[in-house]
């Protein structure tokens, strides 16, 4: 019995001296290391709510941006359409300019074509009827009647 009460007390000794043990030393490395961990968790909460923050920011800076090309994209076609029609436009422009151009153009050349026959042949048409005139009233009887022909077909 003796010898169970010895064992007793050496247990709480043993036992006294090692919670001494770990409330000195283990104790305040646990305490620090929670504390570190606690704040490491605190920091990573608050960098994520950071981040949330800024995923949120920038998804709705990416809305803004589509929205935006979205609405360039439509001026975009509605100036190529634009561009489109003005050229359409241009090219009948042209082409209705050529064509008057080129009527102008016969109309002169005819103009002058007439001009150029009238100039040749008024001289040889004068001569000619120089010519017959001549013939023609040479005698008076012709000549009468060349001049009663001519006026009843005028």
């Amino acid at each position: 019995m003796i010898g169970s009460l010895f064992e007793l007390i050496n247990f709480s000794i043993f036992a006294s001296l090692l919670i001494y043990m770990i409330k000195k030393y283990l104790m305040p490395q646990l305490r620090e290391a929670l504390v570190k961990k606690f704040r490491d968790q605190a920091r990573l909460i608050k960098e994520h709510d950071l981040l949330a923050v800024d995923q949120k920011n920038i998804e709705e800076r990416i809305e803004c941006q589509e929205v935006e090309a979205m609405t360039l994209f439509k001026k975009i076609n509605k100036w190529r359409n634009v561009v489109a029609q003005q050229k359409k436009q241009q090219e009948l422009e042209q082409t209705a300019n050529r064509e008057q151009a080129h009527t102008q153009a016969r109309k002169k050349l005819d103009a002058y074509m007439l001009n150029h026959a009238y100039d040749q042949l008024v001289p040889l048409v004068a001569q000619q009827l120089n010519h017959d005139m001549k013939k023609q009233f040479q005698d008076a009887a012709k000549g009468h009647a060349y001049l009663t022909k001519v006026l009843t077909e005028l």
